[in-house]
């Protein structure tokens, strides 16, 4: 991850706010990324793994199956950039 944020933000050249820019742009792909990869699996299997080391999703059972697609969201809200 972090040679993929260091070449992309050296093939930019530019300054540093274009670098904070794209890394930013590869936290969010990141984000979305591992987004899917956590949907693609049984929910009921996640949500049972997940609950093995999450705090909250020990407590509140129903955050373990919304945050895969929270991270999704929060992944595409960033890759988009802020509002105008």
């Amino acid at each position: 991850m972090a040679l993929l944020m260091a070449g992309a933000g050296f093939a930019v050249g530019g300054s540093a706010v274009d670098r904070f820019a794209v890394a930013f742009d590869v936290i969010a792909f990141s984000m979305c990324l591992m987004a899917l990869l956590k949907l693609l699996q049984d929910m009921e299997r996640f949500s049972t793994m997940f609950r093995n080391y999450d705090l909250l999703a020990r407590s509140f059972v129903i955050y373990a199956h919304v945050y895969p697609f929270a991270e999704l969201l929060a992944g595409r809200i960033g890759g988009c950039g802020p509002a105008p």
